[in-house]
């Protein structure tokens, strides 16, 4: 089975940082994410937690988009500057596996 992994450094949105999120494709469909995540806020007055919404759209190498995979939620951070791990699965996305071999970037937008 092949795979190919694509990732994101650090993002920060708001109180919110994002680190080490790695996206992997698997050539028979699924995809797999993790990351880890924190806020500086979590519990502020406005608020009872924070929480990481993440869309993500795979292209090929002249950045036209193959597809755009399910928005992507983390758990919710209820305690400020703790680390929280984010892992999410997708056992089968067919435009992953029809056009493994054309993926070879993504762009995203998120907010938390």
């Amino acid at each position: 089975m092949e795979s190919k992994t694509l990732s994101w450094e650090n993002l920060t949105r708001g109180d919110c940082t994002l680190n080490n999120g790695v996206l992997t494709l698997f050539d028979d469909g699924r995809v797999s994410w993790s990351a880890s995540v924190r806020s500086s806020d979590a519990s502020g007055p406005f608020s009872d937690s924070d929480s990481w919404q993440m869309t993500i759209t795979l292209q090929d190498a002249y950045r036209n988009p193959i597809v755009t995979l399910p928005q992507l939620g983390s758990p919710s951070m209820t305690s400020d500057n703790m680390s929280y791990s984010w892992n999410q699965d997708f056992p089968s996305v067919p435009a992953v596996a029809q056009r493994f071999n054309d993926i070879t970037r993504a762009s995203s937008s998120s907010h938390c």
